[in-house]
């Protein structure tokens, strides 16, 4: 009759049990996040001159299974998700170097600030998008320049402007000569509404198989 010693038996089964549930995990894909910083930039901007030159260099990149690009104010950030079959430093590497064919052509103030490994990680991640009001103004210089209207003049009379309760058309400005003029007569100002967030992701939805 064939004897087992329960204790032999036991860590036998415990082995047994670790190696199912091993087999169980899987690995996330990789996915690495490279954020680069631009100071005094709106979302806009950033999207325009920082992350559409990423995006147009890391298309195609071998590997990549999507691309996200994130704006918002002073930041770009840019997520690159690799297919299942790819690690991570492969992954990293190539991104890196898709990204640094496109620096010289971005804005000189526009610097890397980071690049981290977000794999298994929520892209992008959870944002809450609203509608920020800004300025949008126009100097006429000529007319500045006749009514002897300096610019930093100007450039004081709008940050008067926008204090609470101040009203644009009653700013007022002294010119070269002494006189006061109203700062409409030298700038127009209107009210810009934007996201605090712009997303674009490649590909989108419709044109995963």
């Amino acid at each position: 009759m064939a004897r087992i010693d329960l204790r032999t038996g036991s860590l036998i089964l415990a082995a047994l049990f670790a190696l199912v549930i091993g087999c169980g995990k899987t690995t996330p894909p990789p996915a690495v996040k490279i954020v680069f910083e631009y100071p005094g930039a709106s979302p806009k901007v950033i999207d325009d001159v920082v992350c559409a030159p990423i995006r147009q260099q890391l298309f195609g990149m071998e590997g990549a299974l999507a691309i996200t690009c994130v704006s918002s104010y002073n930041l770009a950030e840019i997520y690159v998700e690799g297919t299942p079959n790819f690690d991570f430093a492969t992954l990293s590497q190539q991104a890196d170097a898709r990204t640094q064919l496109a620096v010289p052509v971005l804005p000189s103030g526009a610097k890397i600030r980071e690049v981290a490994d977000v794999s298994g990680q929520t892209i992008p991640p959870p944002l809450d998008i609203h509608n920020v009001d800004s300025f949008e103004v126009n100097i006429n210089r000529e007319k500045a320049a006749r009514l002897g209207v300096a610019l930093s003049e100007i450039s004081q009379a709008m940050k008067e402007a926008q204090k609470p309760g101040k009203i644009f058309s009653e700013v007022k400005i002294k010119s070269s000569d002494g006189k006061t003029i109203l700062l409409t007569d030298v700038a127009t100002i209107k009210t810009v509404s934007e996201p605090d967030h712009i997303v674009v992701r490649w590909p989108v939805e419709s044109q995963k198989k």
